[in-house]
């Protein structure tokens, strides 16, 4: 029942917004557009140790994007993301809801900015993204990792044959980790290697698992700003694309 009404609840909130959303729209006709996706999706895992762990999902995705034109050079993003489990028996994981766009865009030539929540991936980066850094990561499911949205101000431009991108994020949401009930997580001891020198002491019977608050190491968010600047000389000498960070 719980489930039930939380559900309930955040969809209703979705559509109260998005109605909102569309009658502002239909005043300022061709300004406003909707696209999106709904997924319904029902399946089983192989046979749980655990009774407890989540074997069976029957669950609902949707990923609605709106965009609200105000002039040729100001938009409104808002791109809100939901995901929903009657079967999952982690309670962190039974309802999702986050605002994977929710920002204010403003362009003018080469030139952008965006203020909010953003999903930021620079294109070009071959061996080291800024953006893996600054956004967290959602890791319920391992073999299908996401990005979290992170709030902040987000500035690219282009001057010549130089271009950059500037990235300041004030706060940075926590990486989810999937739910202390979920199959993931290893219930199981196997441990090959033989030692008669050693006693190797095991938890006795059923393993569970707590999740606890991020702890932030070596104030590895103390400085929450990124910057990427390319410089391409003209295209018909030869040359090379210069990037740096900090």
């Amino acid at each position: 029942m719980a489930f039930t009404s939380r559900v309930l609840h955040q969809l209703i909130s979705v559509l109260l917004l998005c109605s909102l959303l569309y009658s502002n729209g239909a005043l300022c006709k061709r300004a406003f557009e909707v696209q999106g996706s709904a997924t319904a999706v029902a399946g089983t895992r192989p046979r749980q140790t655990q009774a407890e762990v989540t074997q069976n999902t029957l669950a609902l995705a949707t990923k609605i994007k709106f965009q609200w034109r105000t002039s040729s050079q100001l938009r409104f993003n808002f791109e809100p993301w939901f995901y929903g489990d009657a079967l999952n028996r982690s309670p962190e994981e039974q309802t999702y809801f986050e605002p994977h766009e929710l920002n204010l865009e403003w362009h003018h030539g080469p030139q952008k900015i965006r203020v909010g929540y953003v999903t930021e991936t620079w294109e070009g980066t071959d061996y080291f993204n800024p953006m893996d850094l600054i956004h967290a990561k959602n890791l319920r499911e391992p073999l299908n990792v996401q990005d979290r949205s992170s709030p902040g101000i987000f500035h690219s431009g282009q001057a010549g044959a130089v271009s950059w991108d500037l990235a300041y994020i004030p706060w940075q949401p926590p990486s989810l980790l999937p739910g202390t009930r979920s199959p993931w997580w290893p219930r199981n001891f196997k441990l090959p290697v033989l030692d008669s020198e050693r006693e190797l002491l095991l938890p006795s019977g059923a393993v569970a698992y707590s999740i606890f608050d991020q702890q932030i190491l070596n104030q590895a968010l103390s400085l929450p700003v990124a910057k990427r600047s390319n410089c391409q000389p003209n295209l018909k000498q030869k040359g090379a694309e210069l990037f740096d960070y900090f």
